[in-house]
């Protein structure tokens, strides 16, 4: 499969009671045929995971047969969602990591 890296970031957070937080997120421009399996034409992998308990996670990616989807902890099936735009996406993406982790207050940006 070709692909063009659109994007790679991560930063970590800090919730009101200390827990460290980790945000990953990577984005790539699918090329060719393969381009119709990804949303978009956009294969994405996005994390947030606590920096102590690595299973305590929000995991959000996309890959032929499941489509779009995300797994909270050691879910292995995961959920299907509906990818609209990227943005939906990465917002429906931070509701969770609040719904898992609690309010985020940013540490340090990193690359």
């Amino acid at each position: 499969m070709k692909a063009t890296c659109k994007y790679s970031k991560s930063q970590e957070f800090s919730t009101r009671t200390g827990r460290v937080i980790i945000v990953k997120m990577e984005g790539f421009e699918i090329h060719g045929k393969e381009q119709k399996n990804f949303p978009g034409g956009q294969r994405f992998g996005w994390i947030a995971y606590d920096a102590i308990e690595v299973t305590q996670r929000v995991l959000f990616d996309s890959h032929p047969p499941k489509g779009t989807h995300f797994h909270i902890d050691l879910d292995k099936e995961g959920i299907a969602f509906e990818w609209k735009t990227q943005e939906e996406a990465e917002n429906f993406f931070f509701q969770k990591v609040v719904e898992k982790f609690g309010e985020l207050f940013p540490v340090s940006n990193k690359k």
